[in-house]
């Protein structure tokens, strides 16, 4: 396999990670805001005609199966809640950064239908767990592979040929090996570059092997498994012993029944999802 003449791992985040477009920034800023105003944020989100477009679309979806169709943003908005809003300014934000990689290649569109996949995971599991910060776990899912879109950014012909040559689970021995470090160091930099917390950050650095973060311990576990459980089901395989008895599910004390049961929740919103993203 060819390498990469190892490039520094801050420069690569420098060069292929888009900022962040200050509408998001500022309707990111209120969605978390517990005492604004559905005013503000509908507002807010009128001068961005994309998003608009796209929390009309997710009111009107069968997820939401509201009695009568949505048609202002005011009344969207205001049925959705804040929660919704900010998963479709996420997903909305990495689809539009890097559109191209997601639109134009098989590679591309097959990491982001994985996260997209394991942030919806990851936000069902931490409802099923009763835990608080659902955004956050949905941000991490969403947001754990995000350095393989970089890596695919930086040199695609090689992404490729590591992409091709092992299990889609275990990228990260090649990606060193080329690279000189791993989608999910790439992932923990590019989110630190947009100023998410720092849990978020060792979360997707630890995605891989929860065992090793100091941080956000029970959230770094969500979403390994998330992230196995979606690697799973896309690939069409049983969930294995192996990982119904791993660390991550048992210290969770997730049976295998109602990962099931997650799972079929996630189908359902990535369907939807799809229409939104790929219409």
């Amino acid at each position: 396999m060819q390498t990469e003449s190892k490039i520094d791992l801050e420069q690569i985040v420098k060069m292929k990670l888009p900022p962040l477009p200050g509408s998001v920034m500022r309707i990111s800023e209120l969605l978390q805001d517990v005492n604004v105003s559905q005013h503000k944020i509908t507002e807010a989100i009128s001068y961005d005609p994309m998003l608009a477009a796209r929390i009309l679309r997710l009111a009107n979806s069968p997820i939401y199966a509201f009695q009568q169709n949505v048609t202002s943003l005011s009344t969207a908005v205001t049925a959705l809640g804040n929660k919704p809003i900010y998963e479709m300014l996420l997903m909305g934000m990495v689809a539009d950064s890097f559109g191209h990689e997601i639109r134009n290649s098989a590679i591309g569109r097959d990491i982001w239908l994985h996260a997209l996949a394991v942030g919806f995971a990851s936000r069902e599991l931490c409802a099923l767990l009763g835990m608080r910060g659902t955004e956050e776990a949905f941000s991490c899912g969403l947001l754990h592979d995000i350095g393989s879109l970089l890596l695919y950014k930086a040199n695609a012909l090689l992404y490729i040929e590591i992409f091709n040559k092992n299990q889609r689970d275990n990228l990260s021995p090649l990606e060193k090996v080329a690279f000189g470090f791993d989608h999910a160091q790439v992932g923990a930099v590019a989110a630190n570059r947009w100023n998410l917390s720092d849990p978020v950050c060792m979360t997707i650095l630890h995605h891989h092997n929860p065992t090793e973060s100091s941080q956000a311990v029970f959230l770094t576990r969500i979403i390994n498994v998330a992230d196995n459980l979606s690697y799973l089901k896309n690939q069409k395989l049983p969930l294995s012993e192996d990982f119904i008895n791993s660390f991550p599910v048992m210290s969770l004390g997730f049976k295998a029944e109602q990962l099931e049961t997650v799972w079929e929740k996630v189908v359902e919103n990535l369907r939807e999802a799809v229409k939104t993203f790929f219409r």
